[in-house]
């Protein structure tokens, strides 16, 4: 029975390495999809002027260092470190501030209306608590995960 749980166990831990590998491939797939949008934008930004493509120019670049961030999250957890799970909470702030950029610089401001307000409150109010979030990991030591769920913070007497 005892070998049986093992290869059971090694099965599992390959399936596992296999789909971790699968998900860095498609992260550089998307990097390189995101860096020709990066491109594009830059063109953007010569042909119809600075003030009409530097939303998207920025976007794009915030998309690249999102990528780069997670590409670089995954490396270190393969190679067998700590997962460190603060970088998703990042990654979601990223995202609001993004889309608070994008909404904050397409809204008329002389016609500004309730919702349009709605529009950028409600990234702001989850980029708040998304970084309470973030202040509450670190402080409780929990965000990084050893490689078997194991918290890597020092236990507390």
């Amino acid at each position: 029975m005892k070998n049986y749980k093992q290869r059971l166990i090694r099965a599992a831990e390959g399936f596992s390495d296999l789909i971790n590998m699968i998900i860095v491939g498609a992260m550089l797939l998307v990097t390189v999809g995101v860096g020709g949008f990066f491109i594009r934008d830059i063109l953007i930004v010569f042909q119809s002027g600075f003030t009409d493509g530097i939303t998207e120019e920025f976007a794009s670049l915030l998309l690249l260092w999102v990528l780069a961030e997670l590409i670089h999250t995954q490396i270190a957890y393969l190679k067998g470190g700590p997962l460190d799970v603060r970088i998703f909470v990042i990654v979601a702030m990223v995202a609001f501030l993004r889309k608070m950029m994008v909404v904050s610089l397409k809204i008329d401001k002389a016609t500004m209306t309730f919702s349009d307000v709605m529009l950028l409150f409600y990234p702001m109010l989850s980029v708040l608590a998304l970084g309470v979030v973030y202040w509450l990991i670190g402080r409780g030591g929990c965000g990084v995960v050893g490689l078997r769920g194991e918290s890597d913070a020092a236990p507390e007497n």
